[in-house]
């Protein structure tokens, strides 16, 4: 195989494709889309939230209802000398947005209160009536039962646990469930790389075929060399694509905190004093978090390399072996069923990366591609797991290489006809 025509291949397939509009476009929105995700999850934290929402109070109980003013004097009023059907007309009109009424079966829970409301405010309009009741009811209770104020704050605790990781530089703060998370996205980036641009790959050597360019071209390049150019060459413009997304990530990682935080000070000083305690909810330091190992990131374009590769020639095959993208469905099946179980099992990598289901898709190497990253995202994975599973996707990418050249050998200059398995395992056999 002669390499110089291999990288003049690679060379040609880069730079058709690398200067589309599309690509140019998809590269730079993406890290747009990412900065406008971020920005509105800022806005949401700091906003001052619902839209004020009426409920009316019938206390039967004359006990609780001035515990819920106190919680919230703009949502919640008296209406226990106002006639039931004249609380429901308002509701149906849309002056008021619900009623609910207390008696002592609620307090002594025997009977859980009902809150009738008109459908507006959704979830969390819902849960957070349903909050406040709870907690009077509960605080009337505790009143009633002569409980002193010791036992009060006993009872009101909630006890978390901080999780540090202890490395051999000492303890340091662990976010195992923001690296899980990550990798599974990553994981995610790997599917969608090798999916989406090994059909690029099938799809250019279909329209190559279709317009007869390949015949030009297998003049003076061979088919093994005029595969693996083509390959390499949409391999290197996705690790272009996913090199600028990464270092744009990281660069704006780096810089979210004191933006972020420029942002939040801005916009706390327009809010009203009310506004503002539910403002201090979001931390900007806490967006340090999201700044990961750079090994994670040599590990991604490693397995993104290999795993690419290992489904490329496969698509390439199939691409040479059909005259039309329709008649590639009977092949493609085959190549989607692993792919798909890799992204499923992600799901089970995440919740738990240490089971014996995520060992072992992180080691078979047609799943390990995208679920060993979303492990050594999560996780400490032992060394030998991973050269283990990069040598068993190398052989693999060897063996599926070696029959996919054979394929190629043979369809890519077959025309007229729609071959099937017996027929494609028969030009392995002979080519």
């Amino acid at each position: 195989m002669d390499f110089s025509k291999v990288f003049l291949v690679l060379k040609r397939e880069y730079l058709t494709r690398v200067r589309t509009k599309s690509f140019i476009l998809s590269t730079l929105l993406t890290p747009l889309a990412f900065i406008v995700f971020m920005g509105i999850m800022i806005y949401v934290s700091i906003s001052e939230g619902e839209v004020t929402r009426t409920v009316a109070v019938i206390d039967q109980t004359e006990a609780v209802y001035n515990e819920l003013e106190e919680l919230d004097p703009a949502r919640y009023f008296d209406a226990s000398a106002i006639p039931l059907d004249s609380i429901r007309a308002q509701v149906l009109d849309g002056d008021v947005d619900g009623y609910i009424i207390l008696t002592e079966e609620n307090i002594n829970y025997t009977e859980r209160p009902t809150l009738v409301y008109g459908g507006a405010g959704g979830i969390s309009f819902i849960e957070s009536v349903e909050s406040d009741v709870r907690r009077v009811l509960r605080e009337e209770r505790l009143a009633r039962s002569n409980v002193s104020e010791e036992v009060r704050e006993i009872f009101e605790a909630r006890y978390n646990i901080d999780s540090l990781k202890l490395t051999e530089q000492g303890e340091e703060e662990d976010n195992a469930v923001l690296g899980a998370v990550f990798g599974f996205i990553l994981g995610l980036l790997i599917f969608i790389g090798v999916f989406g641009y090994g059909a690029v790959l099938m799809r250019s050597v279909i329209e190559e075929k279709t317009n007869r360019i390949v015949e030009v071209i297998a003049s003076s390049v061979k088919p093994i060399e005029l595969m693996t150019g083509k390959l390499l060459g949409i391999c290197v413009l996705a690790l272009t694509q996913f090199g600028i997304w990464i270092a744009s990530y990281i660069g704006l990682s780096m810089a979210a905190a004191p933006v972020a935080t420029m942002f939040v000070d801005a916009q706390v000083s327009n809010l009203p004093p009310e506004a503002v305690e539910a403002s201090a909810s979001f931390d900007p330091s806490k967006l340090e978090m999201f700044i990961f190992d750079p090994s994670i990131f040599a590990y991604f374009f490693v397995f993104f390399i290999i795993g690419f590769l290992i489904y490329a020639g496969i698509f390439a095959a199939i691409g040479a072996a059909v005259d039309s993208e329709q008649d590639t469905q009977q092949f493609m099946m085959p190549v989607m069923i692993p792919i798909f179980i890799a992204y499923f099992l992600n799901l089970k990598v995440m919740e738990d990366p240490d089971s014996t289901i995520a060992v072992v898709a992180s080691l078979f190497p047609l799943t390990a591609p995208i679920n060993m990253i979303s492990r050594i995202a999560a996780t400490e994975v032992p060394a030998i797991q991973i050269i283990a599973s990069l040598l068993l996707m190398i052989v693999t990418f060897v063996g599926l290489m070696w029959v996919a050249a054979k394929i190629y050998r043979v369809g890519i200059l077959m025309y007229g006809k729609k071959p099937s398995y017996k027929e494609l395992a028969k030009w392995i056999r002979q080519s």
